[in-house]
């Protein structure tokens, strides 16, 4: 998986937007979690990713390099990147629909 690749070639940890999800629903239907992100990013102009980020990751050392996995609009990245600035790389992948649904 690429994210394995990222993660150790830079010594980053992974935060999963997937498994943060998870956390606040009662079910891991992959179509239930997708609504979920839907409404969170509604009700938060897509902050949530962020806020939860940031909760996950406190404590942790000033200097740590983070891969999240995966924020999917416009509004959660600029919320990153009003946070930290000229820190954040953006890095969008692609891969057939098909690569995608078998994946997750």
């Amino acid at each position: 998986m690429f994210t394995e690749q990222l993660t150790s070639r830079f010594d980053a940890k992974r935060v999963s937007t997937r498994a943060l999800l998870l956390r606040a629903s009662d079910t891991d239907d992959r179509d239930a979690l997708i609504k979920l992100g839907d409404k969170l990013d509604i009700e938060t102009n897509g902050k949530w990713v962020l806020d939860q980020f940031l909760a996950e990751t406190s404590g942790a050392p000033a200097d740590q390099i983070w891969l999240v996995d995966a924020v999917r609009t416009l509004d959660q990245v600029k919320h990153f990147r009003e946070k930290f600035g000229d820190r954040v790389v953006h890095v969008h992948l692609t891969a057939p629909i098909g690569v995608l649904r078998e994946r997750y």
